[in-house]
């Protein structure tokens, strides 16, 4: 399964910097299109998970992506971690995000994924919120023992999840089980570090347990960052936005040939397609 959570880098930063959430940028749009045009020239459909704020600022980006063939989900509205949030307040993120994708698509959202993979043990009260809404899975659970989320010992395959007498399915990112520990391997910063032959081969090591591998990717992972500082409000740190923007491009100019060689090597398709059996579509 491929994924890809459409969110505005600059967008993100300027909030995590100055604490002020400002519009996104319109360079989400261009570089979502990157995105698109590599999965057209491979012929794969795959899971859009669209922030609420980006999808409300450009319409268009998401009626494009479902043109194409590809599934449309929730990633909330506003980017927000969901242990800094009620779940009155989450609630409220979802209901305005389902309302928005649906009005612009004409048709339900089945999935979400969280803000930072931010479902973690103190946060699967977001799981009855999701299937209060009706939604059919969730995909915001790494796996592994994290300093900044992941349930080090959920499942590490897609599984139906009880909550308050409803069900969803949990379709967790893939990671692989060494030295008693499950190690990520699915996506941005990992993806970016580890080489392709290691990643390769950890699609090969999920296949051969008789799990689907499941990816994600962000459209800001398409292009190099620049980080233009200019219209940010005043108090903000350089040297915290200047390592920002290094970290970020470290290896980002191998993301699209690795993806590209994985899309060529393995079957990818939307989360929708390859869990229809389960979600009943």
């Amino acid at each position: 399964m491929i994924s890809v959570d459409v969110e505005c880098w600059y967008q993100l930063v300027c909030r995590n910097l100055t604490g002020r959430l400002v519009p996104p940028s319109r360079s989400c749009v261009e570089l979502t299109k990157r995105v698109l045009s590599l999965l057209r020239e491979k012929s794969v459909k795959a899971t859009f998970f669209v922030l609420g704020n980006v999808a409300e600022a450009f319409p268009e980006l998401v009626e494009s992506i479902d043109a194409e063939g590809h599934e449309v989900a929730s990633h909330g509205y506003t980017h927000t971690h969901l242990a800094k949030i009620t779940p009155d307040e989450f609630r409220e993120e979802l209901d305005r995000s389902l309302h928005l994708l649906t009005r612009i698509l004409g048709k339900p959202v089945l999935g979400f994924r969280a803000p930072e993979f931010s479902i973690v043990e103190k946060t699967t009260w977001a799981l009855d919120i999701m299937a209060e809404y009706g939604l059919k899975y969730d995909s915001s659970i790494f796996p592994i023992k994290g300093s900044r989320y992941g349930i080090a010992d959920f499942p590490r395959a897609p599984v139906f999840v009880e909550t308050m007498g409803r069900s969803i399915i949990e379709a967790p990112l893939s990671t692989i089980r060494l030295l008693g520990r499950n190690l990520p391997v699915a996506g941005g910063g990992y993806f970016r570090l580890l080489p392709y032959q290691a990643i390769r081969a950890a699609v090969k090591r999920v296949h051969s347990e008789g799990r689907p591998f499941l990816l994600y990717i962000h459209p800001y992972e398409f292009s190099e960052i620049r980080l233009d500082t200019r219209s940010f409000p005043r108090g903000f740190s350089r040297g915290s936005a200047i390592k920002m923007e290094l970290k970020s491009n470290l290896f980002l100019k191998t993301v699209r040939g690795k993806l590209a060689r994985l899309l060529d090597e393995f079957r990818f398709s939307s989360i929708k397609e390859v869990l229809r059996d389960a979600l009943g579509t």
